[in-house]
Formats: structure tokens, C-alpha cells, sequence
């Protein structure tokens, strides 16, 4: 799913997150983490992963092309893809997204969580705690895929 920045709400928005994915099919791994600063404005998502204190993956989204920098010793599991996706689902407005599903997809909101269906199945569960305005944490379980999301987010202090 990409949808264009320039449907965004409530931007420009800078964000410094922390990013944790957890496997929910007993496969082996443990939690993974990366630090992630996310730059969400009406040109533009851009966003720069960092782990040991280096970058190692830069995503500028402009509604046209998803440009990706990868360091080599990203490991391939990092969908760049998957994460433009989960953004969207997390950041962009209801009535857009609702717009851009195929016939038999759903995607409902009640105040803060939002429930994606696929022919009356639940498929992926989002819910945002807090104010993105100063620190927010979003829990996103999808069940198809079969891994759980945690973003914790403050806004990023001015330089």
C-alpha cells in the first residue's frame, strides 16, 4: 500500500522512534530493534534506521518512488515494503486508506485502534497510545504475517 504524502494530516511531523518486531509463529529469533528517526510531511516520509550506532537503511517516500539505501549487513527480513505499509496504516487518514483497499479488505477505527479485515477475518490489529505531539506508542499484531510491531515515538527536539 503507498499512499501519497500529501494526504497526511497533522504534518510536518518529526519523529525519533524505537522499533521493535517480535516473530508470533514460535520461529526462532528473538525481539529485534532498531532506532528510527521519521520525518513525515505533505512532500514527503522519510526515514533513517540506525542499529550500533550507524545507518543502515534511509527510505524517502514522495507518493511517485520509494527510494531505499540499505547497509549490507541489513539483514534481507527488513521489508521495506511491509514498513511503508505499516505506516501507512498507522499514520495516514482512515477515509484514504479505506479508499485504496481492494473489494474484499476493511479497515474500521474506534478512537485509537484500527482492525484491518479481510473477508470478516481480522488480519492486523493497531493501537496508539498518546499524543504524537510528545510521545506515543503504537502496538501493531498482524496475524497474517505473523509478527507483532511496538513504535515508540517522542517528537524530535528542533536542533
Amino acid at each position: 500500500m503507498r499512499l501519497a504524502p500529501r494526504l497526511l494530516d497533522d504534518v510536518p511531523l518529526d519523529l525519533v522512534q524505537r522499533l521493535s518486531v517480535q516473530r508470533l509463529d514460535g520461529g526462532k529469533g528473538s525481539e529485534q530493534n532498531v532506532d528510527v528517526l521519521l520525518s513525515l510531511s505533505r512532500e514527503a516520509l522519510r526515514l533513517a534506521g540506525f542499529a550500533l550506532n550507524q545507518r543502515v537503511l534511509m527510505m524517502v517516500w514522495d507518493g511517485k518512488e520509494l527510494q531505499v539505501q540499505r547497509h549490507f549487513m541489513l539483514p534481507a527480513e527488513v521489508d521495506t515494503d511491509r514498513m511503508l505499509r505499516d505506516l501507512t496504516l498507522v499514520f495516514w487518514p482512515l477515509a484514504a486508506i479505506q479508499q485504496a483497499l481492494p473489494a474484499s479488505w476493511q479497515l474500521r477505527q474506534e478512537g485509537r485502534e484500527r482492525w484491518l479485515s479481510r473477508a470478516g477475518e481480522t488480519i492486523l490489529k493497531i493501537q496508539i497510545e498518546g499524543d504524537w505531539r510528545s510521545s506515543a506508542r503504537v502496538l501493531l499484531r498482524n496475524e497474517l504475517e505473523h509478527y507483532a510491531l511496538r513504535i515508540e515515538s517522542k517528537l524530535q527536539e528542533p536542533a
